[in-house]
């Protein structure tokens, strides 16, 4: 079994240090501590209350109660999660924290079995789904909400039959129950407001598997409710082949042709969008954005001159180059 050395550093210091000198640990006031793991740490969660959370690549959660100083594995704690299955993964795989509830995780097994902790893992509780689960978006305010995807079993290999594309699901009891609500979904996040959620998908009347889809079949969705209810749903920009959440807007990059994108911007929770300007006529064809905490934005533009955008030809027009977004 591989070993691995973590190394919890905790400063102190209380001291200038001259620039000329070398500082030693000791003279930074660093407390070192040696923990041995089972495997490379895969993610790492702390929470209030000097407790913290250590996942490796073995799947194994590990947990601390006195802020890092000593781990426990606690594995045998989680029920079931021992339990052979070839077609699955075994333990943990992802830690997903709630934002609107620090005492909450929600730990994704690799198969059906997934746990929760309502009290920062004094007690863990099993959640049983009928499906593995994709990827996962925890509510920012409600901790009993969750967004989930889930990709079908062709996509898994555990069928011939059907078409592989992915699902959008949403639970409203923290993982008690899953309801599946959109089916060939590409992107999905929670929206502006507390009640919208925002997600691409392609057009129902496409069929076939998901991932052979053209990018002109591809919208963006908003639900108001939370996706409790069909009427509620709306189409909001068409051809958005991929979109980004931020503190200052909603961002979705729209395919364009030849390979190129066009950048609408959003600032009334999704329910409108106008074009971005830039300094000067560009062919996008990528977008990175990061946004800061007190609400500025910054977009990386990736374009072609002229004379590169002209190799282009002969590509088909829905070859489309998502970026970050």
């Amino acid at each position: 079994m591989r070993s691995l050395v973590l190394l919890i550093l905790l400063c102190f210091i209380n001291s200038h240090v001259q620039s000329s000198q070398v500082p030693s640990c000791q003279s930074l006031g660093l407390r070192i501590t040696e923990i041995e793991l089972d495997g490379a740490v895969k993610d790492l969660v702390w929470l209030t209350q000097n407790v913290v959370f250590v996942l490796t690549e073995e799947n194994t959660l590990y947990r601390s109660r006195d802020d890092g100083r000593t781990f426990e594995n606690v594995m045998g704690e989680l029920e079931d999660s021992e339990v052979e299955d070839e077609k699955y993964s075994n333990g943990v795989v992802e830690m997903y924290p709630s934002d609107a509830d620090e005492r909450r995780i929600f730990f994704k097994g690799g198969g059906k079995v997934h746990w929760i902790t309502y009290d920062r893992g004094q007690s863990f509780h099993t959640r049983r789904t009928d499906f593995p689960l994709g990827e996962i978006k925890m509510h920012k305010k409600n901790a009993d909400c969750i967004l989930a995807s889930r990709m079908s079993d062709v996509c898994l290999g555990l069928s011939d039959t059907g078409f592989c594309y992915n699902s959008l699901y949403v639970s409203y009891d923290f993982g008690t129950s899953f309801h599946e609500k959109v089916n060939y979904v590409q992107q999905f996040d929670w929206g502006p407001r507390d009640t919208t959620v925002i997600y691409s998908a392609y057009d129902d009347e496409h069929v076939g598997d998901q991932y052979f889809q053209s990018a002109k079949n591809l919208n963006l969705y908003r639900s108001i409710d939370m996706l409790r209810t069909q009427e509620n749903i709306r189409l909001v920009v068409r051809h958005g082949v991929g979109f980004k959440v931020s503190q200052g807007g909603v961002y979705v990059a729209v395919a364009g042709e030849r390979g190129t994108m066009q950048l609408f911007v959003s600032r009334d929770d999704a329910q409108s969008f106008l074009p971005a300007v830039f300094p000067s006529e560009l062919k996008e064809t990528r977008y990175t954005i990061i946004d800061e905490d007190d609400g500025t934005v910054f977009v990386s533009v990736e374009h072609s001159k002229q004379e590169e955008a002209k190799s282009l030809h002969g590509m088909p027009s829905d070859s489309i180059t998502v970026g970050d977004i």
